[in-house]
């Protein structure tokens, strides 16, 4: 019984760690991305975030972006500088 009491403690911290994740973005630059890089789409731009939140390291992030998330916006062709913007965001939440 205590040993069962010590894995669910540890599970209650892990789940609790991954639910404290968040990435902090003000609201300028998240309307910004939503305009230019998710089409206006809040729904699709907080599925993303959502989903960044749950990698563990930047590479698995910047494979998701580039294999999963760009080719549904067109690459994000032409908005290169907010594009810059939102990984730089984006990596500085993620590994501070």
């Amino acid at each position: 019984m205590g040993s069962e009491m010590c894995i669910r403690d540890r599970e209650k911290v892990n789940i609790n760690d991954l639910f404290s994740k968040t990435i902090s973005i003000d609201i300028n630059d998240r309307l910004s991305f939503i305009k230019h890089l998710f089409d206006n789409n809040t729904a699709s731009y907080e599925r993303v975030i959502s989903q960044v939140i749950t990698f563990e390291s930047w590479e698995e992030v910047t494979v998701f972006l580039n294999q999963m998330v760009k080719p549904e916006y067109n690459s994000w062709k032409d908005k290169e500088e907010v594009e810059a913007r939102f990984l730089t965001i984006l990596q500085n939440n993620f590994t501070a």
